[in-house]
């Protein structure tokens, strides 16, 4: 059960940067923030793909693929958070998707099953989505008395300054 205090007017929760943060119980039953994509920038990143891929599909398939891996890629470095699983495994199904049924719209013919779409992506690597974050170490600044140890002749500027070399 969530405090009292942690759940007012708006629920909790609000948007920054293109994320949703809000409290949520954990495993252990207190509450934690958990961070997600915004489901309007979610919204709004697969519009802008779609509008992409229509107007992009006529390019060569090896241009058109590389580009495509390139947006991948790029979206899973920024939302790729702990917790955000969700949100990465439904952009990449929502754009693959997409990119699924324009390409079969580039001749009157259709293109793909959907068997040799998969084996498209793996030869293009299209990657799948991952969590890029990482975990902190528990067991370092948070550890009640920890103190930092002052560091001896840190030289900031390299060992060509003379102030470093005294």
């Amino acid at each position: 059960m969530l405090p009292e205090g942690r759940t007012g007017g708006h629920n909790g929760r609000f948007d920054f940067l293109g994320f949703e943060f809000r409290w949520e119980a954990c495993r252990k039953g207190f509450a934690i923030v958990k961070r997600r994509t915004s489901r309007k920038k979610l919204r709004g990143a697969v519009e802008r793909f779609t509008e992409w891929i229509r107007e992009q599909r006529h390019q060569q398939l090896g241009e058109l693929m590389k580009t495509v891996a390139r947006k991948q890629q790029g979206h899973g470095n920024y939302y790729g958070l702990i917790g955000n699983s969700k949100s990465l495994s439904d952009y990449r199904t929502l754009t693959l998707r997409e990119l699924f049924k324009w390409l079969n719209r580039r001749s009157q013919r259709r293109s793909y099953t959907w068997r040799r779409f998969t084996k498209l992506l793996r030869r293009f690597a299209v990657p799948l989505p991952r969590i890029v974050e990482r975990a902190t170490n528990p067991g370092l600044p948070s550890k009640p008395g920890w103190e930092p140890q002052p560091a001896e002749r840190v030289c900031l500027f390299g060992d060509h300054y003379r102030a470093c070399r005294a």
